[in-house]
């Protein structure tokens, strides 16, 4: 790995700079993006449609917001697991121009027990109630200050940093290394991670309201039938949550470079590789 030979600077960045930058890095990697992006959604997506396809839509506008919540709800809890693939190509992109298929897709297989036990099974406690109730505002009390504010980069910890499941020889587990990378963060995460549910409603809704508006303009049919719910609303979700997937994990690179230095420790590691090749 070339730690001094990055495809971005590596400093410290505000959030709008962050948001920038993820646009620019899609822009770039506009390929795989799509490929890894649809390589994790789409088994969600069929999980989705399976789980909500027969809830009414078109009664009130009460089962609609009910579909909408349940919707969000799903796609939050499952957006760990879903963005483990983005995830995992850009920690490679970052210093290897072309990481194979078969090292991604090795390195997300062999951290999948862990995203499971606890993206899937921590994370579903939380969730669980609200999908059972269908109510918004648990989502607001419980998901966004546990999961999304306590621990926002367990993902990056589990996939990149790889460290194993229980702590030995010296080495954290990547319980203990996700503790220790937010402690004292809470507050910022929280501002942070309001803005991007802002910003991501916004941006849901602007896609989907542009595909309508562009299936009206051609078709004449204006109306909100069960394809727009069914099929318009959750593309605009995952394209969004892809989108912030890339945001996040250069927020966890933010993270690193203002708490523990680690544009220094790179240059420090670059100088150590070469140094071990003039020595061999």
């Amino acid at each position: 790995m070339q730690f001094d030979n990055t495809r971005i600077a590596i400093r410290d960045r505000d959030l709008l700079d962050v948001l920038d930058l993820s646009l620019q890095v899609i822009r770039a990697y506009l390929g795989p993006w799509l490929i890894a992006g649809l390589a994790g959604a789409v088994p969600f997506v069929v999980l989705n449609w399976w789980l909500l396809h027969t809830l009414p839509m078109r009664s009130t506008p009460a089962d609609q917001s009910l579909y909408v919540c349940l919707m969000v709800l799903l796609v939050a809890w499952e957006l760990p697991l879903a963005g483990a693939p983005l995830t995992a190509y850009f920690g490679k992109a970052l210093f290897i121009q072309r990481p194979s298929a078969r090292q991604l897709i090795r390195e997300v297989t062999g951290s999948l027990p862990q995203l499971f036990l606890f993206q899937g099974l921590l994370r579903g406690i939380f969730f669980l109630p609200a999908i059972w109730l269908g109510e918004l505002w648990w989502l607001m009390i419980f998901v966004a200050w546990i999961p999304f504010v306590s621990w926002p980069y367990l993902n990056e910890v589990i996939l990149l940093e790889r460290n194993p499941l229980a702590a030995g020889r010296g080495r954290m587990s990547s319980w203990q290394r996700s503790q220790n990378l937010h402690e004292g963060t809470r507050g910022a995460q929280l501002g942070r991670w309001m803005t991007f549910l802002v910003m991501g409603g916004l941006l849901t809704a602007s896609l989907a309201g542009l595909v309508w508006f562009l299936r009206g303009l051609f078709t004449n049919r204006w109306g909100y039938d069960d394809a727009v719910w069914q099929f318009v609303v959750p593309a605009a979700m995952w394209i969004v949550a892809a989108f912030f997937t890339v945001a996040r994990y250069l927020s966890y690179l933010d993270l690193r470079i203002r708490r523990e230095g680690w544009e220094v420790e790179l240059q420090i590691r670059a100088e150590g590789e070469r140094l071990a090749r003039q020595v061999g």
